[in-house]
């Protein structure tokens, strides 16, 4: 017999001899959970398990499990909608999961794996397969990079470049000086930048996110932000809110939480325009 501190309570008393099935069952409320893991009781990265037992050959303990369970993600919902999660406080959140936020995130969760990071992104999930463009790479930021473990899989899509040349002058000028020259080599064998597709570089991050335990919040951006004496408050623009401890704004030059913090930039055109082609030799 069991001990009376393990003891099954009376309405089960009757299964105490029978065998005692526990099984997995999907719930169907797993789509409307907010953002993954960090927003349900579950930890199931977006969907909600059930859990049911069968016992004496009847499916009333599942039912009772099942309800219960229901009820519980029903509530996690809820207070999700427009209120503060109680496991919802990160050590850092990063606004913005371009190359430069995502760098941001790895680089302190790799320094420091004890922290827990959450980059909040407003673009759709997926979205930056897309992306057409290209960066320069300056051998310091490549440097990091490998630092960080995602150089290793950039290193053989991108392109070394040799000689950079910025001239003062219009195309039409019968004498163009130059304003700025870029060539040589930083050290030994190492360019002094490298050209790099966007999704390269934002693909190599993500991966070593993911690898870090980063939680990536995307399709929602960071409508507002307020500071408590025991967090930040992060208001997203879906109406959760989450606390964090350190708020980084790298959204871009268009940044609304660097704008609500306060800080100034300072923006100004030059008449000029620029452009650029991806060519490839025969």
């Amino acid at each position: 017999p069991l001990p009376a501190k393990d003891a099954l309570p009376d309405e089960l008393g009757a299964g105490t001899a029978r065998q005692v099935v526990v099984q997995v069952v999907e719930g169907e409320y797993g789509e409307k959970l907010l953002h993954g893991r960090r927003h349900t009781a579950f930890p199931s990265g977006g969907k909600d398990w059930l859990v049911s037992n069968r016992i004496a050959g009847t499916s009333q303990g599942a039912a009772d499990w099942e309800r219960a369970c229901r009820a519980e993600t029903e509530r996690a919902t809820t207070m999700n909608a427009g209120k503060i999660a109680g496991d919802d406080l990160f050590d850092v959140i990063v606004a913005g999961a371009g190359y430069v936020g995502l760098a941001v995130a790895v680089s302190i969760a790799s320094a420091r794996p004890n922290l827990s990071v959450a980059v909040v992104d407003a673009a759709p999930e997926g979205v930056w397969k897309k992306d057409g463009r290209a960066s320069a790479i300056a051998a310091a930021a490549s440097r990091m990079l490998e630092q960080l473990g995602c150089w290793e899989e950039i290193a053989p899509k991108a392109q070394a470049m040799t000689e950079m040349i910025v001239p003062d002058s219009r195309p039409s000028d019968p004498v163009r000086p130059v304003f700025l020259t870029f060539d040589g080599e930083v050290a030994p064998g190492e360019p002094f930048a490298h050209m790099v597709a966007n999704r390269d570089l934002n693909g190599a991050l993500r991966r070593r996110a993911g690898e870090l335990g980063i939680d990536m919040i995307e399709g929602v951006g960071v409508s507002d932000f307020e500071t408590d004496p025991q967090a930040n408050l992060v208001h997203l623009a879906d109406g959760v809110t989450l606390r964090a401890r350190l708020p980084v704004a790298a959204e871009g030059v268009k940044s609304r939480p660097r704008d609500m913090g306060g800080l100034k930039t300072v923006h100004g055109g030059y008449g000029q325009a620029g452009s650029g082609c991806t060519g490839g030799t025969e």
